[in-house]
């Protein structure tokens, strides 16, 4: 029997269903068990692959897709904001994550929006050199766009659960630029110093006073002139505006054709959420040491915070 090795049956799925991304064409459930099955010789009944990891087959599709596309919907759009829309687009063809793990739950984990990472990438300018943390990196998607816009940089993918990092290793199997901690950011020494500190819908599980505890915890891990990006969920300034943005959230999930129990499901798990406004997460980082603070992207209750050491 044909031992499957995991990361490279998740480049096989992944390369299974790129041209379906290519095609506009929507991944479906029967589309993804069928590459899931023939890229690990089995069914998820079977346990041969479970649906957590089917989502991080359609990640890794839309990386590919990125890869060999990416450079040309830029010049496309001629600016990065402008490439956002195709790529909402894209993301739009991906399921919807109707199956989670118990582990998954209980670490309230989701995967990095696809247009939401790519602002994060953008706004990071990274260079050749820089040595990048990522704070909460579950699977890797981020470091893997990073990783895309930068090829020669180094990125350390630091999570609370092993079970993400276990996947975030198959999906850089071989790969020598990442490296993984097993680590909770708001209460692990960041190490550095750090180029870059990343983070994307991590920190609006923290409450605010351990949000401005890990923000002066990066500005001491970055090195002088460092950046840190944080790719966030926040919350309304006011109350009308709060309930304006969730409106439009609710509106938008069903728009995608997310199932009425799994948008119940969502809104449970966003009852224990702790987000904070784009003003107060600026003061905060201000307080914290942190220059050039801004907001560079905001779409709704999602936006892309920085500021350099």
């Amino acid at each position: 029997m044909t031992e499957i090795v995991p990361g490279a049956a998740l480049t096989r799925a992944a390369h299974q269903l790129l041209p379906l991304l290519e095609q506009g064409q929507r991944i479906d459930a029967p589309a993804l068990r069928i590459a899931m099955g023939a890229a690990f010789g089995g069914s998820d009944t079977d346990g041969a692959w479970d649906w957590k990891t089917a989502y991080d087959v359609c990640e890794g599709a839309a990386v590919l897709f990125l890869r060999k596309y990416g450079k040309a919907l830029l010049r496309k759009a001629g600016s990065p904001a402008a490439a956002l829309p195709l790529l909402t687009r894209i993301a739009g063809l991906q399921p919807s994550h109707t199956r989670r793990s118990e582990e998954s739950e209980a670490f309230q984990q989701f995967s990095t929006p696809i247009p939401l990472g790519f602002a994060a990438a953008t706004a990071a300018a990274i260079t050749a050199d820089d040595i990048v943390l990522e704070p909460s990196a579950g699977t890797g998607l981020l470091a893997a766009l990073l990783l895309e816009r930068m090829p020669n940089a180094r990125i350390t993918c630091l999570d609370a659960s092993d079970g993400m990092l276990d996947e975030a290793r198959a999906r850089f199997a071989g790969d020598d630029r990442v490296d993984f901690v097993l680590a909770d950011m708001a209460t692990a020494d960041l190490g550095g110093p750090w180029g870059v500190v990343m983070s994307a819908l991590a920190i609006h599980h923290l409450e605010d006073a351990a949000k401005k505890a890990l923000f002066a915890g990066v500005r001491g891990a970055l090195t002088p002139g460092g950046l840190f990006v944080n790719a966030e969920q926040v919350l309304g300034p006011t109350p009308a505006l709060e309930e304006r943005y969730a409106r439009r959230w609710l509106a938008d999930v069903r728009a995608a054709g997310v199932p009425g129990d799994e948008i119940d499901r969502a809104c449970e798990r966003m009852r224990f959420d702790r987000c904070a406004s784009v003003e107060d997460q600026l003061a905060w980082m201000r307080d914290a040491g942190l220059a050039d603070v801004d907001c560079t992207f905001k779409s709704w209750r999602f936006a892309v915070l920085s500021g350099r050491a």
